[in-house]
Parts: structure tokens; C-alpha cells; sequence
């Protein structure tokens, strides 16, 4: 069989078996299968397998397409500009934002409208993940494409813990 065949859709097995969390056949896939798939193949909307693995928040699958020979691209973004940090960022999922940044994410990097991983973390209360940008020093001064920085997102939607945070940045 083709590990890397893709449905119509582009996914492949080893994006599909990402999406649903299937750690042993990742791992079989990555490891024990005698050709190896693409990390990086995406999906027609340009999604590769560790970006649904940050996405759904699937820590031991990113740490598998992370590691070992040819490691999945990091910073590889959809074509709207998110990356796999960006989207953990939103979707709340600390541990998986961890595991990106040890391996090399751009913690201020921006899809197309600008906003950063620090305002998606803003913006949808994740008070954890934005404790651990901070302490990965993630520019939480750096503003989208409308001048609004995370400070803003947070005055507007009256997240009076995420503001404190955000001031007490130095």
C-alpha cells in the first residue's frame, strides 16, 4: 500500500490517523512502516499532520511526527498564514504549544490577518497558554493588521486576568 496516497480531499493515512489521535498506527507509520510517509503532506487546505495533531491537541502524536529522521516542518503554515503554534495557541492546548516551541516554532509569527499565537490566547481565555508564551518571551506587544494588540483584545472582552498578565510583561 501507499503510505503517502491521499483521498480526494488530500489527507493522507498518517493525517487522517493524526486527526483522530491513533498514536500506535502514527507511530507504526513513522517507525516500523517500510517506507516512510511525508511528515509535511497537506491537505487541500495546505493543513499537514502535526498542524491537525497541534489542532485537536494531540501531544504524544506531535512529539512522534517531531522527532526521529526527517521531522515534521514546524513553522509549515495553511495557507491563511496559521501555523501548528498558532493554532495550539488558540485551540488551548499548553502542552502541545510547549512541545512546537522546543522544537524550533516561531512564537511571533502571524497568519494572514496578523493576529499572533499570544492573541489567539487572548482572545479565547487561555490564561495557561499565554502564562507559557510569556515565559517562552513571546512579543505580547505586537499588534494585527487593525493596530489591535493582545492588551486590546483582552480590554475589549473584559479578560481582567489576561490584561493583568499582559501589563505585568516587562
Amino acid at each position: 500500500a501507499d503510505v503517502d496516497q491521499a483521498k480526494q480531499d488530500g489527507a493522507s493515512p498518517l493525517y487522517i490517523a493524526c486527526q483522530n489521535g491513533h498514536v500506535g498506527v502514527v507511530r507504526y507509520l513513522l517507525r516500523e512502516s517500510p517506507r516512510q510517509p511525508d511528515r509535511d503532506q497537506a491537505n487541500s487546505n495546505q493543513a499537514t499532520p502535526l498542524f491537525i495533531a497541534s489542532q485537536k491537541g494531540h501531544d504524544a502524536i506531535v512529539e512522534l511526527l517531531l522527532r526521529g529522521p526527517g521531522p515534521a516542518d514546524v513553522n509549515k503554515p495553511l495557507k491563511s498564514g496559521a501555523t501548528p503554534l498558532y493554532i495550539a495557541s488558540l485551540k488551548g492546548h499548553g502542552g502541545v504549544v510547549q512541545r512546537l516551541h522546543a522544537s524550533g516554532a516561531c512564537l511571533n509569527s502571524t497568519p494572514k490577518h496578523g493576529a499572533t499565537a499570544v492573541s489567539a490566547a487572548v482572545q479565547n481565555d487561555h490564561t495557561e497558554v499565554l502564562e507559557i508564551l510569556i515565559q517562552m518571551k513571546a512579543d505580547v506587544r505586537k499588534a494585527n493588521c487593525e493596530q489591535m494588540t493582545p492588551l486590546h483584545f483582552a480590554a475589549r472582552e473584559g479578560k481582567l486576568e489576561m490584561a493583568k498578565l499582559l501589563i505585568q510583561v516587562r
